[in-house]
């Protein structure tokens, strides 16, 4: 009769098997969680790259060598280069992108400045013409 008892005792579940199995479920959960945030985060490049698309806001073949408030500076700064034969234009910056951090906050860019714009293949000279006239 002892030896039934005890076989009877042992085969029953204790609590302790309703408290376990949530918290394995709950740490799996959490582990995997972590992990895919890992895995699936952009690399250092991508972050870079990213960051250079947010502060240079594409205009196609136009890349910008001036910021400026106010437009009449901008202006002048468009008929300078227009003078020494780089073809410029003057664009209102458009708002970047609305960016949400991970806590929640919302950022936005603004925008409403002035650039001055140049093709690509002229900007190391007007970049030149500029700080030249600058010094």
């Amino acid at each position: 009769m002892i030896q039934a008892s005890r076989v009877a005792a042992e085969q029953l579940p204790s609590s302790l098997h309703y408290i376990i199995g949530p918290i394995v479920a709950f740490a799996v959960v959490v582990l995997l969680g972590l992990a895919s945030r890992w895995a699936l985060a952009p690399s250092k490049p991508q972050r870079r790259h990213r960051e250079r698309n947010r502060a240079r806001r594409d205009f196609g073949l136009l890349v910008p060598v001036a910021v400026r408030t106010r437009r009449g500076e901008a202006q002048e700064l468009a008929t300078l280069l227009d003078a020494a034969g780089v073809r410029a234009t003057v664009v209102v910056e458009p708002p970047g992108p609305t960016l949400v951090t991970a806590s929640g906050h919302v950022q936005r860019q603004p925008g409403g400045r002035h650039q001055v714009m140049v093709f690509g293949a002229d900007e190391r000279r007007a970049r030149g013409l500029l700080d030249s006239d600058a010094g």
